[in-house]
């Protein structure tokens, strides 16, 4: 006995019903560079959305402090924490930005080299 389908004869394509994330429908090896690229700037943004919102959150931390000594460092320590956070992403995407154009490459044009197959 094997299973029907309740309707037959209609064909489901995913690729169309996704809006923004057909792209993803069109993924090979000539386009993998592009995502990469992007994702690699999602998330540097990403971590400067998440950088300020720490900031924002021990900036209030401080000012709630009502100057007391341990929560004041507490806060400081916090602020200093996520600016060194923020320095450090934006450090490797500059350095990556870097690496990248040495080789003549960007984050629009990342295109992976393909290893033929004999």
């Amino acid at each position: 006995m094997t299973p029907t389908p309740a309707i037959t004869g209609v064909s489901v394509n995913p690729c169309t019903s996704l809006g923004q994330f057909s792209k993803l429908c069109e993924l090979n090896s000539s386009n993998l560079g592009a995502i990469i690229g992007a994702a690699v700037s999602f998330i540097l943004v990403i971590a400067v959305v998440i950088t300020l919102f720490y900031i924002i959150w021990h900036g209030i931390r401080w000012i709630a402090s009502g100057g007391d000594k341990q929560k004041v460092d507490g806060a400081r320590s916090g602020l200093i924490a996520a600016i060194i956070g923020l320095i450090i992403a934006f450090s490797a995407f500059f350095i990556l930005s870097f690496a990248l154009s040495f080789f003549g490459l960007s984050f629009s044009n990342l295109v992976l080299p393909i290893i033929p197959v004999k």
